[in-house]
């Protein structure tokens, strides 16, 4: 008897060997020009041998758990001849007849054709890599759990791993590893602040390790799972297997994260338009996220009046949420600065000014009295008496209309005060604006002069002493010429149709060269020059700036 225990054999070249009768060979691998043994054969593999006639595998005797491919015999059994055959595959092998297994008993093994015999199969052993020599089972192997406890020999295979793993023992010299699945839940969808501690088992009782395969998430201590934005997320459990257990077939579980829920507070507004954007603020949970707010869906804060709906949008990686609130914009007050107007001559014309806090333009209204409003801000009056203006601004869509503002506007003779006799005391003068005529009074009670005619209707009268005589000469101004005319009580002209003015000129009456004697002096009130000239003709000032336009009046003064 022959007995080799756990050896590999293999031929020299040119070989060849024969073994009869009662071999035992217990595991073995023999590669090479091996024929026709005899006697009981267990787990091992023959592969690559070639027979003269017969039985390229094995001759007679018997196979148990062996595993027989590549063999050749010149007539039959390229595989096996005249053989017990157990728990074992003969399969690939070559002969002009009955490539595999010839004559013999074969049971719960795997061959082509099928043989007679108990349980035995035709499929495909399905090795790992029948063209590299890998003979061992794959997973989804047809020879796996398929042979019987019965005939088993020995505690392990020919790679040394125990004989039977699932239970029932397999077909061929390798024991297959046993095939473990994962269990691996999925989740479910997950927020952007959850922290997930993966589980998954295997059959096989091995640690199943995980991998993020993609989306936005981290894996920490191997299985805590943690988020950094939203999306599709992948992990992938997997178990690599041992000794004992094939590899697992990994699982992937996908699953959406989105973002977590925070709360927006925006506190209602209450604003007075006053022309500058009004804005809200908001407050976030957790504190510190970027709030962008819109105002009836517009992003730059409003200016005007009215009622907005404020919407607070969280942007965050991580939270999301919106709040809203009113922001409501309501008319803005103002008030009227209306510039004094004071007593006036009835020959004046006054240029009303005013404004309003808005900047909105100012409306001026006659109330009552004897004046006229031409041109909206033009003021003149028709007779003696108290004239009433009023300043009105009513408003628009921002503003409030502002309180009326009124002034009272007295309107009476231009008192000609000045020393008309010579006598070093101011006398009582009066003009007639109508028909041109000067009377004139002392203290005394005594006429100076009595309905002198020197002016008109249009003539304003400017008088002063225009000779350096001592006394008061009358003097008017002519509006719509710009003309002066002068002459003294005892009827002498002084000057006459004296060009110096235009018609909207000023006149002023004065000594502004301080030589004993008025000048002619004019006022423009649209900018406020000064044009002052002696009776002689000399010129004092020429476009004299001291003034501005619609607000300043000529006054008098050493």
């Amino acid at each position: 008897m022959l007995q080799i225990d756990v050896a590999r054999l293999k031929r020299s070249p040119g070989e060849s060997a024969r073994y009869e009768r009662q071999a035992t060979l217990t595991p073995l691998e023999i590669q090479g020009e091996l024929v026709s043994f005899s006697g009981p054969v267990r787990v091992y593999l023959v592969i690559s041998n070639t027979a003269g006639r017969w039985g390229g595998g094995i001759s007679g005797g018997s196979a148990v758990n062996c595993t027989l491919v590549g063999n050749m015999a010149m007539e039959y059994g390229g595989g096996a001849w005249g053989s017990d055959i157990k728990n074992s595959i003969v399969y690939f092998n070559s002969a002009p007849t009955n490539g595999n297994i010839y004559a013999g008993s074969t049971a719960f093994s795997c061959s082509v054709p099928l043989v007679g015999g108990e349980e035995n199969i035709t499929n495909d052993p399905f090795f790992v890599d029948y063209l590299n020599g890998d003979f061992r089972l794959s997973p989804n192997s047809p020879c796996i759990n398929v042979g019987t406890n019965a005939y088993v020999v020995g505690l392990v295979d020919l790679d040394g791993n125990p004989r039977i793993m699932g239970g029932t023992v397999d077909m061929g010299a390798y024991e297959a590893l046993s095939s473990q699945g994962i269990d691996f839940p999925n989740p479910g969808a997950q927020l952007t602040t959850s922290t997930v501690v993966l589980a998954a088992t295997a059959d096989s009782g091995l640690p199943v390790s995980f991998l993020v395969l993609n989306g936005p998430a981290l894996l920490s201590n191997g299985s805590n799972l943690i988020f950094n934005g939203t999306g599709l997320v992948s992990v992938v459990a997997s178990q690599t297997g041992d000794a004992t257990w094939n590899p697992a077939t990994p699982v992937t579980n996908s699953f959406e994260v989105s973002k977590a829920s925070a709360t927006v507070t925006i506190p209602d507004v209450l604003a007075t338009y006053d022309g500058t954007a009004k804005s809200a603020s908001g407050t976030t949970a957790p504190a510190g996220l970027t709030l962008i707010l819109t105002y009836n869906g517009a992003t730059s804060p409003p200016t005007a009046v009215g009622s907005y709906a404020i919407t607070g949008i969280v942007s965050d990686l991580m939270y999301q949420a919106v709040g809203t609130g009113t922001l409501t914009i309501g008319k803005g007050s103002q008030t009227i600065t209306f510039y004094p107007i004071g007593r006036q001559y009835l020959t004046n014309v006054v240029r009303l000014a005013a404004s309003a806090g808005s900047g909105l333009e100012v409306a001026f209204h006659l109330l009552r009295g004897p004046g006229i409003l031409s041109a909206s801000s033009n003021l003149t009056f028709t007779s003696l008496g108290t004239v009433v203006v009023v300043a009105r601004q009513a408003g628009d869509l921002n503003w409030i209309a502002a309180p009326d503002v009124t002034q009272s506007v007295a309107v009476v003779i231009r008192a000609m005060t000045g020393d008309y006799d010579g006598d070093g005391q101011a006398d009582l003068p009066i003009y007639d604006t109508v028909g041109g005529y000067w009377t004139v009074l002392s203290l005394t009670n005594s006429l100076v002069t009595w309905n002198n005619q020197w002016g008109w209707n249009t003539a304003k009268p400017v008088p002063g002493d225009y000779d350096g005589d001592g006394a008061y000469d009358l003097a008017v101004f002519d509006t719509v010429g710009g003309y002066w005319y002068i002459k003294s009580l005892t009827g002498a002209v002084i000057t006459w149709k004296n060009a110096w003015g235009w018609s909207t000129a000023k006149p002023i009456s004065g000594d502004f060269d301080g030589d004993g004697k008025f000048d002619l002096a004019v006022y423009d009130a649209a900018t406020g020059f000064w044009y002052i000239k002696g009776v002689d003709g000399t010129v004092i000032a020429w476009k004299a700036q001291w003034g501005w336009s619609g607000v300043t009046v000529p006054t008098l003064g050493d």
